[in-house]
């Protein structure tokens, strides 16, 4: 899978988590809490850097901060 794939699946995760909360109301509270940290917590496991295996951060850039290695987000 892509990284760009993966920054998407983490994002959707999050939003739909989001989107629970706000839109279904009391009871559907805890389970969108539950998506919105299933979301970061794949974001931070997934969005590294192929090389040094560094997270890139919520805006990762065209390079990797940590080693400097350019991001090719279509790779496998």
């Amino acid at each position: 899978m892509s990284l760009r794939k993966r920054r998407r699946l983490s994002m959707c995760v999050l939003a739909g988590g989001i989107a629970t909360m706000v839109f279904a109301g009391e009871a559907a509270m805890a389970p969108g809490a539950l998506l919105v940290l299933a979301g970061l917590a794949l974001d931070v496991l997934l969005v590294r850097c192929p090389r040094c295996g560094a997270w890139l951060g919520n805006d990762p850039g065209e390079f990797c901060k940590n080693c400097g290695t350019e991001i090719d987000y279509k790779a496998k």
